[in-house]
């Protein structure tokens, strides 16, 4: 089980005018509901058999649906922000899959050198994906004060989502701490 969060907070900067507000969109298609999901657990499906919780996935309509998903919220979101990916610094898909990865960056045209990847060193780390990304993003300095992020997901159900994030809050380098607690595949 992994788990992962984006604390979006109030802060006392100076924003430029024209700074898009953070936005968000999210969808489900419930007609690929069986192509990702776990049979058992909730409250509707109390714990089953060992055979039962874990994920049953059809990879190829999976793969399918993802990059299809995660362009069309990602233009779904920047038409709402009333952005285009020229105003993007930088993309963070959820890390399931390098060719999903590299297939949804290809199809929105976004220059590889904008696109985020770590999964070659985590593994899909599920929703905490996009916040471990977001974290190394910004100590490796590819994520700055200022920029504005499209971060985009998938998982069971099969929903989808994407945020427009401006990085206006981000704290100077000078307080950055090596994240802990993770360790490399």
């Amino acid at each position: 089980m992994t788990a992962g969060a984006v604390v979006m907070d109030l802060v006392d900067v100076d924003v430029p005018k024209g700074t898009p507000k953070a936005t968000f969109d999210y969808e489900i298609d419930p007609d690929y509901l069986y192509d990702l999901y776990v049979p058992t657990g909730g409250s509707v499906n109390p714990r089953g058999g060992e055979d039962t919780n874990c994920i049953r996935m059809n990879g190829t309509v999976v793969k399918e649906q993802a990059v299809r998903r995660l362009c069309e919220i990602s233009e779904s979101v920047l038409s709402k922000a009333k952005l285009s990916l020229r105003d993007i610094d930088l993309f963070i898909p959820h890390q399931a899959n390098l060719e999903i990865i590299t297939e949804a960056g290809e199809k929105l045209k976004i220059p590889p050198e904008k696109v985020f990847v770590n999964i070659q060193r985590y593994g899909n780390t599920s929703a905490a994906s996009i916040p471990i990304a977001m974290r190394e993003a910004w100590e490796e300095g590819r994520l700055k004060k200022g920029n504005i992020v499209l971060a985009a997901t998938f998982g069971a159900g099969l929903n989808f989502a994407a945020a427009i994030l401006p990085m206006n809050g981000l704290p100077d380098e000078s307080v950055r701490m090596p994240l802990q607690g993770i360790k490399a595949a």
